[in-house]
């Protein structure tokens, strides 16, 4: 939290050594593509087909074993249409629209995803706190290693034009570092 503060402070950008800098690169670029699940960071060939088979799993075991939902599909749809607005605000009734559910259903899949600590939904900044409230709030990934699979989308960052993953990242390091939105 140390190191936050003085970047915050420091005129520009941080001194860093060009050999460092590289490899940090490429490190945060990993971490922002295949997220920080202890097997996925260890495992090199095999990261995509972990992740598939993390997410296939809290779907059967979590959601469907223990909260007993049983619209498969629908939940896997609410939670790739999730993934593809992270960083955005998703409208409650677009999302209901196209994926095909009731608000009730919407309301309560959103409620399991939060509670399992898979999404995290933040009321947007407005100088007028009424707006901020009634505003629709945004809905972002604990862990963007579970967000990527779902839309299979494994490229790099630096060939995206989304900011949404690299403004997940910066609110999930935030929440580390004991910041709440």
């Amino acid at each position: 939290m140390e190191t936050l503060k003085v970047f915050l402070k420091s005129d520009g950008e941080p001194s860093l050594d060009e050999a460092f800098r590289g490899e940090f690169e490429a490190l945060l670029s990993e971490y922002v593509v295949y997220g920080g699940f202890p097997a996925v960071v260890k495992g090199e060939d095999v990261k995509i087909g972990l992740l598939k088979n993390l997410v296939s799993m809290y779907a059967e075991k979590d959601v469907f074993g223990w909260f007993g939902i049983r619209e498969v599909e629908k939940f896997g749809s609410l939670m790739k249409y999730l993934a593809l607005s992270s960083g955005s605000i998703p409208g409650a009734s677009s999302a209901c629209r196209n994926i095909g559910l009731d608000y009730r259903a919407l309301i309560s899949y959103l409620s399991v995803l939060a509670n399992t600590y898979v999404i995290r939904s933040i009321y947007t900044y407005h100088t007028n706190r009424i707006n901020e409230i009634k505003k629709a709030k945004k809905v972002y990934f604990y862990d963007l290693g579970f967000r990527n699979p779902l839309p299979r989308i494994f490229t790099p960052v630096a060939n995206r034009s989304n900011s949404g993953m690299l403004e997940n990242f910066v609110l999930s390091e935030l929440i580390l570092l004991g910041f709440e939105p």
